[in-house]
């Protein structure tokens, strides 16, 4: 009679849950609190964009104290524009967007005040290299300049288009600087949020706080190769060679500004807030499973 009586509140309570969703989804949502990136959450974004004036302060100091003289040679601007292209290089590899936008912005501004306007008057070689390296010379100045200020009123645009909104049911994420997206996050999609606050980040009041979906925590790629080469007999003494190649990646959450919450101001508060509502659904059902043992222990109580 108990199990019955169980059965039939649970059907009640499924109804009742069915009937509480469609009020819920017939309500407009209930915005919690609108928060942006801080200027000072950006401030790592804000000096990456300094890689030309970087390039162009350690060829000057290589020159004027000797070290690293054999290496750069006597041609300061040349030297400059190739410390420029090996930055952007590793920019490009580690997918750092801002150096490498302004080292790109840095390189085509000092080529074109260069070689703009420019005439050849002369055959000789020298002075042609003198004339252009004299033009170069300035150029990369104007280039790293132009670079820098360029890419760090982009980066500011950027962090002020980006808005995020907390509601009662889940985290908007919207913004962009040449394509807007918009991004929503349900709670019952996110399993846990991850806050990150590094020790600058402590002193001016800042942190991220990154949303990770339900299965993505310990997600692990491993990849295994063996190879095998050999050289023919006509080329001499035949040889064959074996190798083995092992790799292991662990697959990690993004902290791109539009994927998270990025640099926020009091991070710890919001991700109370942001806790307190992901939690909701469980302290609800909990709520329910008390309230069904009660009735059980009531029901047994009866009979």
């Amino acid at each position: 009679m108990a199990i019955l009586y169980i059965f039939i509140c649970g059907i009640y309570f499924g109804e009742l849950n069915l009937s509480i969703a469609r009020e819920i989804a017939e309500k407009a949502e209930e915005v919690i609190t609108k928060v942006k990136p801080s200027f000072s959450g950006f401030l790592r974004r804000y000096l990456l964009c300094l890689t030309p004036a970087i390039a162009v302060a350690i060829c000057h100091y290589a020159e004027y104290s000797g070290f690293l003289a054999p290496i750069i040679g006597v041609a300061r601007p040349i030297a400059i524009l190739w410390l420029m292209i090996v930055f952007a290089v590793i920019a490009w590899v580690l997918r750092s967007k801002e150096a490498l936008a302004s080292t790109i912005i840095a390189i085509i501004c000092s080529l074109a005040y260069t070689f703009y306007g420019y005439e050849i008057k002369t055959r000789n070689i020298f002075e042609i290299w003198s004339q252009v390296s004299a033009r170069l010379d300035t150029g990369v100045l104007i280039g790293s300049a132009a670079g820098v200020i360029i890419t760090m009123l982009l980066v500011e645009i950027y962090r002020k288009s980006i808005t995020y909104t907390i509601t009662d049911l889940g985290v908007h994420l919207e913004g962009g600087l040449w394509r807007r997206q918009e991004h929503f996050m349900p709670y019952n999609q996110i399993g846990r949020f991850v806050l990150e606050q590094s020790l600058i980040g402590k002193i001016f009041g800042y942190g991220t706080i990154i949303p990770v979906g339900v299965a993505e925590w310990g997600s692990e790629y491993y990849t295994r190769g063996v190879g095998v080469a050999g050289t023919p007999k006509d080329t001499g003494k035949a040889k064959i060679g074996a190798g083995l190649m092992y790799a292991r990646t662990l697959k990690e959450v993004s902290r791109d500004p539009l994927k998270c919450l990025y640099g926020v101001k009091n991070p710890k508060k919001l991700y109370e807030t942001l806790t307190k509502y992901l939690s909701l659904p469980l302290k609800a059902e909990l709520e329910q499973v008390k309230y069904l043992k009660k009735l059980a222990e009531s029901a047994e109580k009866k009979e």
